[in-house]
């Protein structure tokens, strides 16, 4: 009878700690939930949309900066002629 009673305060106690501990930004039920609800995926999907997007926005602002810095300063791009161009050497 003891030991059952001991089987039991553990099972509660894990089922207690799968409900309320967070493990990241869910808990253990909650991620069981996202995983088989299909969540889980659209939130990894929405994550590297916005990582992505980010770091589009990131080029396009320092391609920017360097067209304006090189329009100040007088140079150009470059119009591709020299020994990377493929003289062949």
């Amino acid at each position: 009878m003891i030991r059952l009673i001991i089987w039991l305060a553990i099972a509660v106690g894990l089922v207690v700690c799968s409900a309320t501990v967070p493990l990241g930004d869910k808990t253990f039920f909650g991620h069981i939930r996202a995983v088989f609800g299909g969540s889980e995926e659209l939130d990894e999907l929405d994550r590297a949309g916005k990582a992505v997007r980010k770091g589009a926005e990131e080029g396009i602002k320092t391609y920017k900066e360097e067209q304006q810095r090189q329009k100040a300063a007088g140079t150009g791009t470059g119009t591709g002629t020299g020994t990377a161009a493929g003289t062949g050497k």
